[in-house]
């Protein structure tokens, strides 16, 4: 077996030819040194090797075996936590910065004369065979060429079904969800135009399904730059109504949620009341999600209302819960949970010049009531 006496020698601290004068002392070292230059070794045996590493403590395989030396360290630097975390957080306010959504926006004002009509709209689930198309045409344009009528969206625009447990619901999109987020992008752009959506909201067809195939919502860009006040889940809007500048005007709440936390089959607006005691008690609590239109007045907080009428706290608040277009269903477990639907266009009718309120089921009915009061 050739032996490498570089790495040996390394191994017992010694030179070669202290090593040769100690265990052959009775050869010659020149000749020896010759003999040990070439690749085999013939004068010293491997039992000579092993004896000698058993004195010096080190295990017979660092004399037989290759040995593999390793730098003392095997990578520079050193590693620090506190940089783990200062580039964490750099990332974190970047991702902060791309961030659409809020809770509380800064105060949307209006200003006007005259009563205004807000038209709380949700569930579109555009892209679906079961939407009634022709109804949401005609709401979107009577929307937009009809002056001081604005609309609030409570999420689920479109259907969005890129995957889900029901290979029916999939299926059953008239409009792939391609198609279907062009679409409200187009609609939004339209709404923006002509200065009439207030906010919009977080859902779980269009936020919630996208970020659980994707991972964010494929709409978030389209938000980003629309300039239009987004709930991330639940938030409070503040609408003021202002004759000018210089008028201090009627401040409303509107608290929203697409999907609340509870819900009643035997009382549609129950999500609504839950979001007026556990969230804020806003002049208008709006939820949708269940596609089953109410609207409940509700009086509460009414000292408080008179102590602090512009804090936008107490007195009579509405609670109202949306409808959808979704109301032609076929498919079998959407029906069997929401029932085929009950198409209605819940809508407000707010004063600049006094804190009141009416609700209509019908935004043509809330139209002619505000107009009537010109």
């Amino acid at each position: 077996m050739p032996l490498n006496w570089n790495v040996y020698m390394d191994c017992f601290g010694c030179t070669l030819e202290d090593w040769l004068k100690k265990e052959y002392p009775h050869r010659e070292n020149d000749a020896l040194l010759r003999e040990l230059s070439s690749q085999g070794v013939t004068g010293v045996t491997k039992n000579a090797l092993r004896k000698l590493a058993q004195r010096k403590g080190i295990k017979k395989e660092c004399c037989l075996d290759s040995k593999l030396l390793l730098p003392d360290k095997p990578y520079e630097g050193e590693f620090n936590w506190r940089e783990v975390i200062s580039a964490a957080q750099t990332l974190k306010r970047a991702r902060q910065a791309l961030d659409y959504s809020e809770e509380t926006p800064l105060p949307i004002i209006i200003e006007t004369h005259v009563p205004i009509v807000v038209t709380f709209s949700a569930d579109w689930h555009v892209g679906s065979e079961a939407t009634d198309y022709k109804a949401w045409v005609e709401d979107v344009d009577y929307i937009l060429k009809t002056d001081n009528l604005f609309l609030a969206v409570i999420g689920d625009e479109y259907d969005n079904f890129r995957s889900f447990s029901s290979v029916a619901a999939v299926i059953q999109q008239l409009i792939p969800p391609d198609l279907q987020l062009q679409v409200i992008e187009d609609i939004t752009r339209e709404f923006v135009e002509h200065n009439k959506l207030l906010f919009t909201t977080w859902s779980n067809h269009v936020d919630s399904f996208d970020e659980r195939v994707l991972g964010q919502a494929a709409i978030a860009s389209l938000r980003r730059t629309q300039g239009v006040p987004h709930l991330g889940g639940l938030g409070v809007v503040r609408l003021v109504l202002r004759k000018d500048a210089k008028d201090s005007g009627q401040l409303y709440t509107i608290a929203a949620t697409h999907k609340p936390v509870y819900g009643s089959h035997l009382r549609a607006a129950h999500g609504a009341m839950k979001l007026y005691q556990q969230y804020f008690p806003a002049d208008i609590c709006v939820t949708a999600h269940n596609h089953q239109p109410a609207h409940e007045e509700y009086i509460h907080y009414d000292v408080a209302r008179r102590m602090y009428g512009d804090t936008g706290f107490g007195g009579t608040s509405w609670l109202i819960s949306c409808s959808s277009y979704k109301s032609e269903e076929s498919n079998s477990w959407a029906a069997r949970k929401y029932g085929r639907g009950n198409l209605k266009r819940e809508s407000a009718v707010l004063w600049p010049d006094e804190h009141r309120i009416e609700v209509f089921d019908s935004i043509s009915a809330a139209v002619d009531r505000a107009q009537s009061l010109v």
